[in-house]
């Protein structure tokens, strides 16, 4: 089922129309959009350890959010660990 713009809010939190357009055209199923926002928001330690791969539009999804400062990782972060 493709999400709905609240759909997309609700996992992502409060992003600019553009972007959640940007995420909307992927054709990304819902469950695609929780686990692109499940892996962003994760430890970066675990990513990508034992871990499935992100479909094609799940990765997509992610790219996107990747980019948006919302989702902007601060390298003093990994610093704090």
């Amino acid at each position: 089922m493709s999400p709905t713009r609240e759909d997309v809010t609700h996992l992502t939190g409060p992003l600019d129309d553009a972007v959640i357009a940007d995420i909307l055209a992927t054709g990304a199923s819902y469950a695609e959009v929780a686990d692109a926002v499940n892996r962003i928001s994760g430890d970066p330690e675990e990513v990508g350890k034992g871990g499935r791969a992100l479909s094609r539009a799940a990765k997509a999804v992610y790219d996107i959010l990747e980019a948006d400062p919302v989702f902007a990782v601060d390298p003093r972060d990994d610093a704090r660990r």
